[in-house]
């Protein structure tokens, strides 16, 4: 899907529906997973993360989960992600809760029109984006030093949440380990995967108006209030336009309104910059964690 393919429409005012959809994008080591259950818990969301489905599903001792098991990558289970993603927004719909919760649904920008589609199924929208970001040296740092506990998916930190007995789980004592995934290499290599297919996905979305980058290198506290706020406040609300691919258009037209004002954009509904919440200022220059 290039730019050009999207067809901007216009609407008086937003849809009466409740649910609100959010799509939390980063690289691995961002933080993602954390704010994500952070948020949910406050605005009675429900957390959807095709990866952690697919985890769970690999488990299964189904052809499915044979499946995943041969053909393990993310990239290539795309397509049984978004048909778990589904799933979830019946369950998340029949649950009456308020938040959808994305966390990293799109992984190339093919990805936006699928999952657009899907939404519109239940008449749905991504009504924002919000977009972590990191230096690299701190995304490898947090995450080559991540432990897990296999059994239960429990995560450690050795040195901002280690365990209470070296190499240990707290709550069951078994072993906890490294993940081939979070070693350096393996990093630096998802890493290099993000830098290559995000930069599209995101400056579609900054064009769209509903993108909040966020910095993610602040404290934890920092990062959650700045995603708290543009919740709390309905900035996302803001908007007047909106654009969806045109595959999408051609299939849910909106009436449009000709001769409409520009919308008015700052940096809070979506220019690119990285967005501090909590202090409502640029933080184009953010100062590293020590």
């Amino acid at each position: 899907m290039e730019h050009e393919q999207v067809v901007k429409l216009e609407k008086d005012e937003r849809s009466d529906r409740e649910i609100t959809c959010m799509l939390l994008l980063g690289p691995p080591g961002s933080g993602k997973g954390t704010q994500s259950k952070m948020i949910c818990a406050e605005f009675e969301g429900y957390h959807v993360s095709p990866g952690d489905l697919l985890k769970l599903a690999k488990e299964e001792d189904s052809e499915r989960g044979a499946y995943i098991r041969k053909n393990w990558s993310l990239e290539k289970l795309q397509k049984l992600a978004f048909e778990l993603i589904e799933a979830e927004i019946q369950e998340m719909i029949a649950s009456k809760k308020k938040l959808l919760m994305l966390d990293g649904a799109v992984r190339i920008l093919e990805d936006i029109v699928h999952l657009t589609e899907l939404l519109a199924k239940s008449n749905l929208k991504i009504d924002l984006v919000v977009s972590l970001s990191c230096p690299k040296d701190v995304l490898i740092e947090r995450v080559s030093q991540r432990r897990v506990h296999p059994a239960s998916g429990r995560s450690y930190h050795l040195t901002f949440h280690p365990p209470k007995k070296e190499n240990c789980d707290d709550e069951t004592g078994d072993p906890i380990i490294q993940r081939d995934e979070d070693r350096e290499e393996q990093m630096r290599k998802r890493l290099n995967s993000y830098d290559k297919n995000f930069p599209p996905i995101l400056n579609h979305f900054k064009k769209v108006g509903i993108l909040f980058p966020i910095d993610a290198s602040m404290p934890m506290a920092s990062v959650h209030d700045s995603i708290h706020h543009i919740l709390e406040n309905k900035e996302y609300n803001q908007r007047t336009r909106i654009q969806v691919p045109i595959e999408i258009a051609q299939k849910h037209p909106i009436p449009s309104k000709s001769n409409r004002r520009s919308e008015r954009r700052s940096f809070k509904e979506g220019d690119g910059k990285p967005y501090d919440g909590r202090k409502g200022k640029d933080t184009s220059h953010p100062t590293e964690n020590k």
